[in-house]
């Protein structure tokens, strides 16, 4: 019995090692600085296959009170590929405007930076981890 319990730890921690190197970084709950509309919303990244994603949770005002929003349960990026230097390239949905942009994402602790950028210019966001 000891004998397969050993084989089976050896097999999960292998596995585990096998996890994407963000598995550990970007995922988890984040908040986005509020819109100028004042609305804030929770987001959650999550691995989409070998890649990550982000859906919108909950939309709120800056005081936290819930607020009805289209955005909820919409993904917000995706395709975020893994880059050499440890940022992630893929697209962000910006549900003021209803567009899809290119974007550069990188974590930086406890801030997720990110760039969308369309063929004219490039605008920084700054997201806080929440967990």
């Amino acid at each position: 019995m000891a004998f397969g319990r050993t084989i089976f730890l050896l097999l999960f921690l292998g596995c585990a090692g096998a996890l994407p190197a963000w598995a550990e970084v970007a995922l988890g709950l984040w908040r986005t600085a509020p819109d100028t509309n004042g609305r804030v919303m929770q987001v959650r990244a999550k691995p989409c296959g070998e890649e990550l994603c982000v859906w919108v949770e909950r939309v709120t005002d800056r005081r936290g009170i819930d607020k009805r929003s289209g955005a909820v349960g919409r993904r917000m990026v995706w395709d975020m590929a893994q880059q050499e230097d440890g940022s992630y390239r893929g697209k962000f949905w910006d549900p003021k405007v209803n567009r899809v942009f290119d974007t550069r994402l990188s974590v930086d602790g406890n801030r997720i930076l990110l760039r969308p950028c369309d063929a004219q210019q490039c605008r920084e966001m700054t997201w806080q981890r929440i967990r």
